[in-house]
């Protein structure tokens, strides 16, 4: 299922809830590789020495996971500066890796995870300019959205992973967390 080719996308099949996580079925989480970063300088072998082979998930396919979820921390890779664009380089590893899975019939989920961790990355909840954080947030998506635009249900977003403000579950934190997922749907 290759998706290079920008003038022909996949065709998007409507499922079902229930038909969706039937095909899903078993599912491993590549956590440590995308994710892995030095002061939001994210390298796929930052915390651990494996980098993410074809080989690698044609064998979590034969083993039987059908679903591979890929964390990602974009974090410096983003250019602020030039519309939210990523760093072309990093951008397309992600894509290898969705390729691979993909290519094996497996269904991929990635996501925008730590870059708001602890309020130390680009995405705070508790940020006193939480229209630039709301603005940052869009553009990446928009980003994201726009080079995978061609693929079909087999790539899944996730909208953010470990975004908290340090007092879980505060209304300010929650209505700031709604107000990014509506923007995530709406971009994406």
């Amino acid at each position: 299922k290759d998706a290079e080719d920008q003038g022909n996308p996949l065709p998007f099949r409507e499922l079902s809830n229930t038909e969706v996580v039937k095909e899903m079925g078993a599912g491993i989480n590549l956590g440590n590789t995308m994710d892995g970063h030095s002061s939001f300088t994210p390298s796929e072998t930052a915390w651990q020495a494996a980098k993410t082979t074809k080989e690698y998930i044609k064998t979590l396919h034969d083993a039987g996971y059908n679903t591979v979820r890929v964390p990602v921390t974009w974090g410096t890779m983003i250019d602020t500066q030039n519309g939210y664009t990523i760093n072309e380089k990093w951008m397309t590893r992600v894509q290898d890796i969705v390729d691979y899975c993909t290519e094996q019939d497996m269904y991929c989920i990635i996501n925008i995870h730590h870059d708001g961790a602890e309020q130390t990355g680009w995405l705070r909840v508790a940020a006193d300019d939480i229209d630039a954080v709301y603005e940052q947030f869009e553009g990446v998506w928009r980003t994201i959205a726009e080079r995978f635009k061609d693929y079909d249900e087999h790539l899944i977003f996730e909208s953010m992973n470990e975004v908290t403000d340090g007092d879980k579950g505060t209304q300010n934190e929650v209505q700031v967390l709604n107000n990014l997922n509506q923007i995530f749907v709406n971009v994406v």
